[in-house]
C-alpha cells in the first residue's frame, strides 16, 4: 500500500543551490519523505541514510568514509544528502572539510540540533542555514476532508 504524500509549504530547491542546508524536525515530520517526493529533479549525486545500520557502523568505524566515497565517485558538485545526521556527529568535521574543498551543497538531516550542540560537535560555523519541518500547518491540509471532531 502506498502512502498519499501532501505537498509541503516550504522550498528547499532554491536554498541548495547557494548553500548546505540542515533540515530539522520532530520524528515523523516527513523530513525524508521531503527529500524523496519534493527534490526528484535535484541534483542529488549521494544520499546516505544513517537507519542503514550497516552504513551507520561503517561510518563509525571509519569517520573518513564520507570523504572517501565522495573522492571515489569524482563528486565535486551537486547535492549530497545525509539522513539522520546526529547518529553520526562527529562526520560533521569531514562534511565541513568537503565544504571547504568543492562545491557540493549537503542536505542534512535530523530529529534534533540541541543533541548535536550538546555534543559540542562542528555545527559547521555558519556554511548552512538550518531549517525546521514542523507537523502539517493548515496550508497544506486546508483542502483535504480534514476534521478534528
Amino acid at each position: 500500500m502506498s502512502k498519499e504524500y501532501i505537498k509541503r509549504v516550504f522550498n528547499l530547491t532554491e536554498k541548495l543551490e547557494k548553500r548546505s542546508q540542515f533540515l530539522f524536525g520532530p520524528r515523523r515530520t516527513g523530513k525524508s519523505s521531503y527529500i524523496k517526493n519534493e527534490l526528484k529533479t535535484a541534483d542529488i549525486k549521494l544520499n546516505w541514510n544513517f537507519l542503514d545500520n550497516k552504513l551507520y557502523i561503517d561510518a563509525v568505524n571509519n569517520p573518513s568514509l564520507l570523504s572517501q566515497e565522495v573522492r571515489a565517485r569524482g563528486i565535486t558538485e551537486g547535492i549530497v544528502v545525509i539522513d539522520e545526521v546526529q547518529r553520526v556527529p562527529f562526520l560533521l568535521n569531514e562534511i565541513h572539510m568537503l565544504i571547504e574543498e568543492t562545491d557540493i551543497k549537503f542536505l542534512l538531516t535530523g530529529s534534533s540540533a540541541r543533541k548535536l550542540r550538546e555534543q559540542g560537535v562542528n555545527l559547521l560555523g555558519g556554511r548552512e542555514c538550518k531549517n525546521i519541518i514542523h507537523p502539517f500547518v493548515y496550508p497544506e491540509i486546508e483542502e483535504r476532508d480534514f476534521s478534528l471532531e
